[in-house]
């Protein structure tokens, strides 16, 4: 079992990692894009926190999909196995949501889609934290990860549409990208971790009542959120296909 302070240190240090970061982006942000200059205070943030974003994005859906394949996590039964790329995983993940939730809160009234985002972190927290703590779930926690991939093509269309690029190829091209990612990564393939819930359901309901619920209603909402989320991007991405061809 990990101890709540070694999990407390892991997290911690990647917190400061990306927290470093977020402020180093709207120290540097100025210097690269004269939009970034013309932006308000609010979306400054959050032009720093989506580049933020990316970055934990491309990082660690590469590093999960690296250790899912090294240890099997696609097809292994085992619900308790642990590894230590896994449990650097978890300190990467939770760090970065810690940090997240940090600039969500400051920034409850003027970010977009606050109330969603802070039930899906806080959600994270405690099902990712309690995981961690008590060494079971990652080896479908850790391809969850991999839904993270999808995260630099969300960013990317919110810092183009500030461009004034809503009406390029590049921004069609992203949106794109997105929903199709989405649609795989977040549908898809949590429908396939539900599946893997069920076949390891015996060695789940043998675990202590709170850490059974803790898998079912982590999944319920995470499930339902990405969803939730798909409605909205597959909108967005029919609207813009229209425009696109009406300009044509």
């Amino acid at each position: 079992t990990v101890s709540i302070g070694s999990a407390a240190q892991g997290t911690l240090q990647w917190f400061t990692f990306f927290q470093g970061l977020f402020w180093l982006f709207k120290v540097f942000s100025p210097y690269a894009s004269k939009t970034y200059a013309s932006l308000n205070n609010s979306d400054k943030s959050y032009w720093a926190a989506c580049l933020v974003g990316s970055v934990h994005g491309i990082m660690i859906s590469y590093w999960a999909l690296i250790a899912a394949d090294d240890s099997d996590l696609w097809t292994t039964t085992d619900f308790s196995l642990t590894t230590k790329d896994t449990t650097a995983l978890y300190h990467v993940l939770l760090g970065y949501i810690t940090s997240d939730l940090i600039l969500l809160l400051y920034y409850l009234t003027s970010w977009p889609g606050n109330a969603s985002m802070i039930l899906h972190h806080v959600t994270t927290v405690v099902c990712f934290g309690t995981m961690l703590t008590c060494n079971y779930g990652h080896c479908l926690g850790v391809i969850v990860m991999i839904l993270e991939a999808t995260s630099p093509f969300v960013n990317m269309r919110w810092i183009l549409e500030k461009c004034g690029m809503k009406s390029t190829l590049l921004y069609i091209l992203n949106g794109l990208a997105m929903t199709i990612g989405w649609f795989l990564l977040r549908v898809l393939l949590v429908i396939w971790i539900g599946y893997r819930i069920f076949v390891m359901r015996t060695e789940i309901l043998e675990m202590a009542p709170q850490h059974v619920l803790n898998v079912i209603v982590s999944f319920v909402i995470g499930g339902s959120l990405q969803i939730f989320w798909f409605r909205k991007i597959l909108k967005g991405a029919i609207k813009v296909l229209f425009g696109a061809k009406k300009n044509v």
